[in-house]
């Protein structure tokens, strides 16, 4: 990891990444619990989740972009456009609205579509193969970091200052991370000619756009994965209140330690990513950490007592944040510069539509099977994806003879 971070580009995407997502974070935790104070309504604050979410189905349609335009014009204009809608409700009465609330979210969340997708295809343009999962690991830190951070920063600021220094904070971050990748961004689309890092193949030279499409082949396997993954992620969000309360008999101090285990458990995974490649190969990484991952929560659906859930729901996340990283670099690795926009859309649409599945699931299932039931089909999803992987043993074939990490790498 000591080298990506040497890469002057790659540090300052990595900033643009800790300080946009550190923004959205605290806003995500704030937003919803203000219109909730405002409203009294679960219907209006539910809906306030669901507007960030709506655009989430539509991301292959900003991965598209990302591969047809100059990404070094596009990202910026969809920041700005982010900060704008933002910045609509600090003006008087906006943010009493649930509809204006809505809409804003609505328009923030198309412009960081856009983003997600640039810069998932922009990180092969500015780091060896060879560092890819190194790269990805360092990117996952900052998710675990604001995981961490993020909601209890949002809450004091929430109490200390009120909604609209929020709002207008989550703004702001979004016109720094537009200057911090300023100097990052290489032109997407059919006419561009960016040029490539020392050691990349010519695949990396971008190609004409197409059409957004379900991807076939190893990117497809890793999609299907990682949407399995995405359902257990799901159906897991929606059950974690109810298993802190009735079944550690908990409150919310039980779920805050529950969620801080998630966040430290990942980041403590994607730390460990990169050696454990190194020493373990791609394919066994790819086989065996879903199954750890669904195995230690299947435990978990069992346990009564605080500690080991604690301490599984950390090994869980631990696993998970390995798995998550290594197909993402993966994916990254195998798949032409040219159409890495469009594919993090078809990724992100994938992801969205497993979580939404998996909240379903969840309200479905739990008065039939109970928490515990609920929490055993959300285990499977995740350690489903070693089942997908052993039906498809020439793209583990193929993922295993992509170099992902440098023979140095720690």
């Amino acid at each position: 990891m000591r080298s990506v971070l040497r890469n002057r580009r790659f540090r300052l995407l990595f900033a643009a990444d800790l300080t946009s997502l550190l923004g959205d974070m605290i806003l995500f935790v704030a937003l919803p619990f203000h219109v909730y104070q405002a409203t009294g309504s679960a219907l209006a604050t539910s809906a306030a989740f669901v507007a960030r979410t709506i655009p989430q189905l539509l991301a292959p349609l900003a991965g598209a972009a990302v591969d047809r335009f100059d990404r070094r014009r596009l990202v910026p204009a969809a920041q700005l456009t982010a900060a704008a809608a933002l910045s609509a409700l600090l003006a008087p009465g906006a943010l009493e609205s649930t509809w204006a609330i809505c809409a804003a979210s609505v328009i923030e969340s198309a412009g960081v579509q856009v983003v997600v997708a640039a810069v998932l295809a922009t990180v092969p343009a500015i780091v060896a193969p060879d560092e890819l999962v190194a790269a990805n690991a360092v990117r996952s830190s900052a998710e675990s970091i604001t995981l961490l951070v993020g909601p209890v920063l949002g809450a004091l600021l929430l109490g200390a200052f009120g909604i609209e220094t929020i709002v207008a904070l989550d703004a702001a971050t979004y016109l720094l991370a537009a200057a911090l990748l300023a100097g990052v961004l290489v032109e997407g689309g059919a006419r561009a000619g960016a040029a490539r890092p020392r050691g990349a193949p010519a695949r990396l030279r971008p190609r004409p756009p197409a059409r957004p499409r379900w991807p076939g082949g190893l990117a497809g396997t890793i999609v299907a994965v990682s949407g399995l993954a995405a359902v257990g992620e799901g159906m897991l969000s929606a059950g974690l209140v109810p298993f802190a309360a009735v079944q550690l008999d908990g409150g919310p101090q039980t779920l805050s330690w529950l969620v801080a285990a998630v966040g430290g458990g990942t980041l403590a995974g994607a730390v460990a990513t990169a050696p454990i490649v190194r020493r373990a190969g791609v394919a066994p990484v790819l086989m065996l950490a879903p199954l750890f991952a669904g195995g230690f929560f299947l435990v978990v659906a069992r346990t009564h007592s605080f500690a080991t859930a604690t301490a599984l729901f950390a090994l869980a996340a631990f696993a998970g944040a390995i798995a998550s990283v290594t197909e993402t670099s993966v994916l990254q690795g195998s798949v032409p510069a040219s159409a890495l926009g469009r594919l993090a859309g078809v990724f992100t649409a994938a992801r969205a539509l497993g979580r939404t599945a998996g909240l379903v699931l969840a309200g479905a299932l739990a008065p039939l099977l109970g928490i515990a039931g609920a929490l055993s089909v959300a285990a499977a999803a995740f350690a489903s994806g070693t089942v997908v992987w052993s039906a498809r043993p020439a793209a583990l074939r193929r993922a295993a003879g992509i170099g992902l990490v440098r023979a140095d790498e720690a």
